[in-house]
């Protein structure tokens, strides 16, 4: 048997493989292709194999059918939520028609596919700019209300009409470049985070073609047709109203990559390279932090160097991996998960070399690069996986316990910036590390992170030693998350008390069992994750709300939320009582106090001064 009738066998066994089955499935229905997009990102790798293998040995069909599993894993550039056809019911939520709605599927950019593809283009040329409209959709929350009697919510809907008009705007951008010899101009948009879209344009251009491109987004956004419907709270009254579909204040915020400052342009680009594209608003809250560039450098960018640093333990010694074949076994060790398709790309490359009498690495190289570059938290690196990918676990089912933990630090973003939360955020980070222990226990689990939140899943069959499920659980009682330290010269040290939302799933003994995800069918098992997901969200949010309760007892902290101001406004005097303050007097103050009224009624709170400090918030911030 010759090495090529090897490799051959060796691609069915790969396919047959008991433990490959539900993924093989998955990707192979993975209908979201967009090759075009798919090639500007990836080029060869994701066109047909044909060629490679000898016919005689693999058939047209079968090496179909690999290209399929990989065109499938490729998809992950896309948003999976907007790849998703939606569905509602309106017959006795919105109107009394039998007829359901439908609403096809959007090849969308995920945020990390978008921020990769931006980093791309701007390193093949130094003197590129850089412009960003962002798009925020209005009162989205309350169309997530209105849900049918099947839990589909109405604000789907309007994500993926939306983000039609959004990836229509883009095509006749495109043209309108071409009809004026501008195709060098580089122009995509993304989905950013829950209501929030980005179009970008990269290249040489003037502030003509920024105006021209944001009035036509504007044109496009009120050529929507469609109606959205919204759950509207009037006293104690609840009801649906319809509306325009529409952005929210009316308005695209436009931000373009900073050219003058030197500390600017450094502030920007750190961030963009994990993921976040900074106003300057922003960016002056961080240079308040901060000394000077060069202490920006030292405290925060050069702490962030690890992200993809590939080391092993060899005996002894720590060593740093070089070679791709080690870097693809050090994280296939880490993510079982990925191994069908980096072996997939590893025989491929192993055909074509025998083809071609060399070495080829080519495809478990680009591969390598889109898994680090899309598939992994861009702060925290191939520690952590993105929500989006974390769910898909989930469907799969690849999960027997579930741990969330919730440091709700949008307020922390706010009062601090960027810099001090990412530190807040990699120190979380190596805490919840920590409790895990050895490198054997954190290859038990899949850890995911969304915003603040963190998930921390043990794969089926798996069980984590007592130790670490000890030091899990202090998390859950009323210990807090200490974070020390400054950024400035002469700024003593400080601890800010951070309560942390906990909860723990448990399939064999936890009402929220995922196994009621096994009896749907494929296509419904997305909506019973969420259904899922909503649960443990409520639970941490509880979980939250009662170490808030115990924070409040204090009396000063109370006396802190009666003010209509916040207790500090100097930076290096901040503590935990302005973090309180912004809980509930901040911007999202309306959804916290009712959270917190919501929760002191579930416990039949008998605190009737908290009680009431929460009701007078209410009052006077309407």
């Amino acid at each position: 048997m010759n090495s090529t009738e090897k490799l051959s066998i060796k691609l069915r066994n790969l396919m047959e493989a008991p433990e490959n089955q539900t993924r093989v499935k998955r990707l192979r229905r993975n209908k979201l292709i967009a090759q075009d997009v798919l090639q500007s990102f990836y080029g060869n790798e994701i066109k047909s194999f044909q060629g490679i293998f000898p016919t005689e040995l693999v058939s047209k069909q079968e090496v179909g059918s690999y290209t399929s599993i990989l065109n499938g894993f490729y998809q992950h550039v896309f948003d999976t939520g907007l790849g998703t056809k939606r569905e509602f019911y309106p017959k006795g939520i919105i109107s009394n028609q039998d007829e359901v709605m439908v609403v096809e599927p959007v090849a969308i950019l995920r945020r990390s596919s978008f921020i990769d593809r931006v980093n791309s283009e701007l390193n093949k040329a130094d003197n590129k700019k850089a412009t960003f409209f962002m798009l925020d959709i209005a009162n989205l929350r309350s169309a997530d209300l209105v849900q049918d009697k099947k839990g589909n919510s109405f604000a789907d809907l309007i994500l993926n009409w939306f983000s039609g008009a959004i990836q229509d705007t883009v095509v006749e951008v495109k043209e309108n470049l071409q009809l004026k010899g501008r195709g060098d101009l580089q122009v995509f948009s993304c989905r950013y985070g829950g209501d929030e879209f980005l179009i970008g344009l990269i290249g040489d251009y003037n502030k003509h073609i920024i105006e021209e491109i944001k009035q036509k987004i504007l044109e496009k956004i009120d050529e929507l047709k469609q109606v959205g419907y919204y759950e509207t709270v009037e006293g104690k009254l609840r009801k649906i109203t319809a509306g325009k579909i529409k952005l929210k204040d009316n308005k695209i915020e436009v931000l373009e990559v900073p050219r003058d400052s030197s500390f600017d342009k450094t502030i920007f680009f750190h961030y963009l390279k994990r993921g976040l594209i900074l106003d300057n608003e922003q960016i002056s809250l961080i240079k308040e932090t901060f000394y000077d560039e060069e202490m920006f450098i030292t405290n925060v960018v050069n702490r962030r160097s690890h992200r993809y640093d590939y080391w092993e333990n060899r005996g002894k010694k720590r060593v740093r991996l070089e070679k791709v074949e080690d870097k693809v076994n050090f994280i296939t060790k880490r993510h079982p998960e990925l191994k069908l398709v980096f072996n997939l790309a590893e025989i491929f490359d192993q055909a074509e070399s025998k083809k071609l009498s060399q070495k080829i690495t080519k495809r478990s190289k680009n591969l390598l690069r889109f898994v680090e570059n899309n598939l992994y938290d861009p702060l925290l690196g191939f520690n952590v996986y993105s929500f989006a990918d974390f769910k898909e676990h989930l469907v799969d089912e690849d999960f027997d316990q579930l741990y969330v933990f919730d440091l709700k630090l949008k307020e922390m973003n706010e009062l601090m910036g960027y810099a001090f939360t990412d530190m807040m955020l990699d120190g979380f980070w190596w805490s919840l590390k920590h409790s895990l222990g050895s490198e054997e226990e954190i290859t038990k689990t899949v850890i995911g992170r969304q915003g603040g939140m963190f998930f921390l899943a043990v794969r089926k069959g798996q069980r984590l030693n007592q130790e670490s499920i000890k030091d899990l659980h202090t998390y859950f009682g009323d210990t807090f998350y200490y974070l020390e330290g400054s950024g400035k010269p002469n700024v003593p040290a400080r601890k800010i008390e951070i309560p942390v939302g906990s909860v723990g799933i448990y399939k064999e003994s936890n009402p929220i069992d995922t196994s009621v995800i096994s009896a749907k069918e494929a296509s419904e098992k997305p909506k019973a994750i969420n259904k899922v997901m909503e649960d443990v969200f409520e639970r941490s949010a509880n979980d939250f709300n009662r170490k808030m309760v115990n924070m409040l007892q204090d009396f000063r902290m109370k006396e802190v939320l009666k003010q209509k101001e916040p207790p500090h406004k100097e930076w290096k005097e901040i503590n935990t009582s302005d973090i309180i303050w912004l809980y509930y007097r901040g911007k999202r103050w309306q959804r916290r106090c009712y959270e917190m009224l919501d929760y002191l009624k579930e416990i039949k709170s008998k605190d009737t001064g908290l009680i009431s400090l929460f009701k007078s918030i209410i009052k006077e911030e309407s």
